[in-house]
């Protein structure tokens, strides 16, 4: 923050990143690792956020965060816990600087080309298997550049993104899909869908929907008794 002053006499904002927790599953991560991933991953990306307040009430904060704030990763049990509560809080913060005119945001980085997801891949048991199915799960077939993940955060930095705040935004080549709230699904939970202008009655049984030509149909759970579809433009069927 000295170095900002010193250079541009004001600081605008910050990009806060606390780096990547360690790996295991729920039950192999021991206290010790709990409470320093904690203090390393929150605590420390709340700090620099308080400083930066401290110094400008009307600043502009972006949070490196990951996928896990939306959607569990494998093996990744620290990451999981945490991140979702510094989202959040992200957006809390939002509500609390907003009437100063500061702006706070999130960034949901998937797999970018980094030399940490490099390690990841190589400490699989078949590094090539692991990176060739780490791509199938992404649209756009292939990992993220860091040049893309930065340019991102620079706009939304920028005043060019004024009016962007309180949100958490991925940058994954497409992997994470919005969902809907299942308490708004529940009001679709019907004996009648209509799919392609054809009307299905029987849609707790997939299989009748072969003849339709569907694109893609996905049920809330294998016993039918709530769910919903999608026609071939994405767009949820009612």
């Amino acid at each position: 923050m000295g170095t900002a002053f010193e250079a541009f006499g004001r600081l605008d904002g910050a990009f806060i990143s606390a780096g990547g927790p360690a790996r295991g599953g729920v039950l192999d991560v021991d206290d010790d690792t709990w409470r320093r991933s904690f203090d390393d991953v929150f605590l420390s990306a709340l700090r620099m956020a308080r400083a930066t307040l401290a110094v400008n009430r009307a600043a502009t904060l972006g949070f490196v965060l990951s996928t896990s704030t939306k959607s569990p990763l494998t093996g990744m049990a620290v990451s999981n816990g945490l991140r979702p509560g510094l989202g959040m809080l992200v957006k809390q913060l939002a509500d609390e600087i907003g009437p100063h005119g500061g702006r706070a945001f999130g960034l949901m980085p998937g797999s970018i080309g980094t030399q940490r997801l490099l390690d990841i891949h190589q400490a699989a048991d078949n590094p090539a298997a692991a990176r060739k199915a780490a791509l199938v799960n992404i649209p756009l077939r292939r990992f993220g550049e860091p040049a893309e993940f930065g340019q991102v955060a620079a706009f939304l930095l920028s005043d060019a993104a004024s009016y962007v705040t309180g949100c958490v935004i991925p940058v994954d080549g497409g992997v994470l899909r919005a969902q809907l709230n299942k308490a708004e699904v529940t009001e679709l939970v019907y004996q009648t869908f209509v799919f392609h202008n054809i009307c299905a009655r029987e849609w707790y049984e997939p299989q009748q929907f072969a003849s339709l030509g569907l694109a893609r149909v996905e049920l809330l759970n294998a016993k039918g008794d709530q769910g919903f579809a999608f026609d071939t433009r994405g767009n949820v069927c009612t």
